[in-house]
């Protein structure tokens, strides 16, 4: 019953393994027949998932009755659910009438009272739940309907009813409901965005096309502007990646024909940094926004000034430049390249240490927190500390494969490194191992720390893991059908949010508890997105859409303010799907006509 979709999606997959078995077993007879004997049984789960599932059978005939045996085992469903809730009705009526005539005695008559209330209670939390699996169930099939606004209602009043003893798949179709009703397409244009820059300050969204970007409005109701760059600085090369400075005074974007282009917000000025020779792969901002860095596939980073001056070109790679950093107080700059080196320099663009290496490929580097230190990731099983002189303080191992990243914890305290072996590994920065990570459906695709450093999120091709500080798994999330590229807490780390390239992007809670899940582009997936203050979930869909969407929770803030609901419409939905009148003191806010 709270899994309808889930069990729609699974048979469908069983029915695909049954479609490719010999003709002489047939597909639709076995299931149709299969869900005839369940509904028999009165399983009408079960009998609603084999009529579900015959439909995709390849012998399935036109013209068959699958859609009213659905309906009848749906309607016997609801009738038992219904009944269930009137047997709930009546023991809480004989519970109350037990109270008034245990007055045997004072002793005797408090203690029946207070086994009466308490009998009455439970089965009055039971007579809701069992009211509110009800309206989920209805919703469900409202929203099967596209009927959305109804769905909508019953969510909200099956969310109501269950708000002590939250359900997950009643909090599911809450999301479902808000998902279909509330989603947004920001843009509104043909044309498909290929990223997009979630900003804290206005306009609060960046949309990046093949080679030029909108500025996107807080308020839909005003009009989206023109493509920031002036036509003639901007280049018709497409663009690689895109950044904003610290503050979001400034936008960065890289292209493949070599340039650069720097947009001041505040001054709406753009400045050409033109002097890489080829595609210039990324850049960074120092933390003060008056200093760039951009690094390219010509062996060279170059440290820009903020108005588009030139200040010193940084060579002495013998490969491609794939990753800058600044020190968190700007003195240094860092770059590692393919050449299995990473180089240091100051503030001025001269070398600041020896080349930093490793036998063997780096995939990663990033100083400390508070800059002191520097640790890389590579392939030869190493990660290694080193100080800002260049020199090697601590190689962490054993790792039993390459180490594809390496990153301090928010306090600097310890190193978290994964590895291609399946695992990672948390260290002290004095080498001591503190836990190892293993992760049996395949090795970690990605990984972070929470703001206290005391929780991680990791990620693989089939779940969304959170680890203790201690190292012991305290939540697997499992729905994603495809490999994940992004987990990432909400900005209050209350929710988590992952992207995956099964064109699904899904908002979970702390507890482990499906929210939500939203169609996003298959190919080439963008990593979904809170908005800044955390209230809406930014992607881009199916249909290649930039489109936000607010959290459940601040739809059922906003649903018991104000429902949007006339006074009419309130009488037919409570009307029409009989919601129990007494059931209605439990609702927050009375019911009110619109203005």
């Amino acid at each position: 019953m709270k899994r309808l979709l889930k069990y729609q999606f699974t048979f469908f997959l069983i029915l695909l393994g049954l479609s490719m078995l010999p003709a002489q077993d047939p597909c639709y007879d076995a299931l149709r027949t299969e869900g005839l004997q369940f509904l028999k049984q009165d399983n009408y789960k079960l009998s609603i998932n084999r009529f579900i599932a015959a439909r995709f059978c390849l012998d399935a005939p036109a013209g068959d009755d699958l859609d009213s045996l659905v309906s009848l085992a749906q309607e016997k469903w609801v009738a038992e659910l219904e009944d269930a809730r009137e047997q709930a009705y009546e023991a809480a009526r004989e519970a109350l009438a037990a109270k008034e005539i245990a007055l045997a005695s004072k002793e005797q008559a408090e203690k029946a009272t207070k086994e009466a209330q308490e009998y009455a209670k439970q089965r009055e939390e039971q007579a809701i739940l069992t009211e509110a699996n009800r309206l989920a169930l209805l919703a469900e099939n409202e929203i099967k309907s596209q009927n959305y606004p109804d769905a909508l209602y019953l969510a909200f009043r099956a969310s109501q009813l269950s708000e002590a003893h939250p359900s997950p798949q009643i909090k599911l179709t809450f999301g479902r409901a808000v998902y279909h009703n509330f989603t947004q397409d920001v843009i509104g244009q043909k044309e498909a965005p290929t990223a997009f820059l979630a900003l804290k300050t206005k306009p609060n969204l960046a949309a990046i096309f093949y080679n030029k970007i909108l500025l996107l409005p807080t308020d839909s109701s005003q009009k989206v502007k023109e493509p920031i760059y002036p036509g003639q600085q901007l280049s018709n090369a497409p663009i690689i990646s895109v950044v904003s400075s610290p503050n979001e005074g400034f936008i960065l974007t890289c292209t493949e024909d070599g340039s650069a282009l720097l947009w001041s917000l505040e001054k709406e000025q753009a400045f050409l940094l033109k002097g890489h020779r080829e595609d210039v792969l990324g850049g960074v901002f120092s933390p003060a926004e008056d200093k760039v860095l951009t690094w390219s596939r010509d062996h060279t980073a170059k440290l820009w000034n903020t108005q588009g001056g030139l200040l010193a070109t940084l060579s002495g790679h013998e490969g491609t430049i794939y990753e800058g950093h600044f020190s968190p107080d700007g003195a240094y700059l860092l770059a590692r390249s393919s050449s299995w080196a990473v180089r240091l320099w100051n503030q001025a663009g001269q070398p600041a240490a020896p080349p930093l290496r490793h036998s063997g490929y780096i995939y990663s580097s990033v100083f400390s927190p508070d800059g002191s230190k520097i640790v890389t990731a590579s392939a030869d099983s190493t990660a290694k500390i080193w100080n800002l002189n260049g020199q090697l303080l601590l190689a962490l191992h054993p790792h039993e494969d390459a180490v594809k990243e390496a990153l301090f914890s928010p306090r600097g305290d310890r190193i978290l490194t994964r590895c291609l072996d399946g695992s990672l590994r948390v260290w002290r920065l004095d080498g001591t191992l503190l836990a190892r990570l293993p992760h049996a459906g395949g090795y970690p695709l990605g990984a972070i720390f929470n703001r206290a450093g005391d929780k991680i999120i990791s990620f693989t091709k089939a779940a969304v893991m959170v680890w203790n500080a201690e190292g012991a798994l305290e939540l697997s999330l499992e729905e994603h059908t495809g490999p994940i590229i992004s987990a990432v807490w909400s900005p209050d780390e209350t929710l988590i949010l992952s992207t995956s390239k099964d064109g699904t992007a899904k908002l979970w809670d702390t507890e482990g508890r499906l929210l939500m899940s939203i169609d996003i582009r298959r190919q080439n997936p963008v990593p979904a997105r809170f908005s800044f203050d955390g209230k809406q979930l930014i992607a881009i869909s199916r249909e290649g859409k930039l489109i936000q969407c607010p959290i459940p929770e601040v739809s059922f803030q906003e649903l018991e303010q104000e429902l949007p609901y006339t006074e009419e419409e309130l009488n037919r939905l409570n009307r029409e799907y009989k919601i129990a009148e007494y059931l209605s003191t439990k609702f927050v806010k009375e019911e009110k006509p619109e203005e």
